[in-house]
């Protein structure tokens, strides 16, 4: 027996599923790879004339581009560290110094240098109505050497010859020193010697003798003769001569 009447009979809900909203990332990846896909599409279907045309648009952009803020920052890295420099073996070379008539021969660590020492000839003055000549026999130039001729009287007033003072020191004593000084002065008879001693130039022990001019027991202004001799070697390399002959006739001056 079958109950009478329907009753109403209640059907469970089916259950919905929500699918979430992709995050700001995976909208961006999604964006920027489908871009890329439509560039490149859009790159393969044009001709070689424009995509030529479009790299040389490019290159003249980024070097307008590399000159203008932002893109023109530049970026360094410091340090508060001190540099050290690599420390320099010790040499253990000693130099070896000697000469062989006008050549002289140097071995040290960076290796052998001979030089040659040559010397200027002036010859002999001619004499001339009004004028007087002087000629000059002119030699290569091996090292540092100078000198000056009197314009009135064509003399030598100066010469210096810097390769004959290298190395100089307190090799021979004073009087020897001062004997090589005169001669290479030749001083005149009123010449009054004013110093002669060693003196210190730079590292080295420098022979220098000066005399001064006196006439009549009245110094000369101006007037001197000085000599450097190298103490090692015994060779005057250095002669300054300024000197004038005194006019004892009275003028109207």
């Amino acid at each position: 027996m079958t109950p009478s009447g329907t009753g109403n009979m209640s059907q469970p809900n089916a259950s919905t599923t929500t699918t979430p909203r992709p995050g700001a990332w995976a909208r961006f990846s999604s964006a920027t790879a489908s871009g890329f896909r439509r560039y490149a599409e859009w790159l393969v279907s044009i001709t070689w004339k424009k995509f030529f045309l479009l790299s040389l648009l490019l290159l003249i952009a980024a070097g307008i581009l590399s000159e203008i803020p932002p893109f023109s920052t530049r970026f360094t890295v410091s340090t508060d560290e001190p540099a050290v420099a690599p420390a320099k073996p010790a040499s253990k070379e000693r130099k070896r110094k000697g000469s062989v008539g006008d050549v002289d021969i140097k071995i040290d660590g960076t290796g052998i240098h001979i030089k040659r020492n040559r010397k200027a000839v002036p010859q002999p003055p001619q004499a001339g109505p009004g004028y007087r000549r002087v000629r000059l026999r002119l030699h290569q130039r091996v090292s540092d050497y100078a000198a000056e001729y009197s314009v009135d009287s064509g003399d030598r007033s100066m010469w210096s010859f810097s390769l004959l003072g290298e190395d100089s020191s307190e090799g021979i004593d004073r009087q020897k020193a001062l004997e090589i000084a005169t001669k290479a002065a030749q001083p005149p008879a009123d010449a009054v010697l004013e110093s002669a001693e060693y003196e210190v130039q730079g590292d080295a022990s420098v022979f220098s003798a000066r005399w001064v001019h006196v006439h009549q027991g009245m110094p000369v202004e101006n007037d001197f003769i000085m000599v450097l001799v190298n103490g090692a070697t015994g060779r005057p390399f250095v002669l300054h001569r300024c000197w004038h002959t005194v006019d004892e006739k009275p003028s109207w001056r």
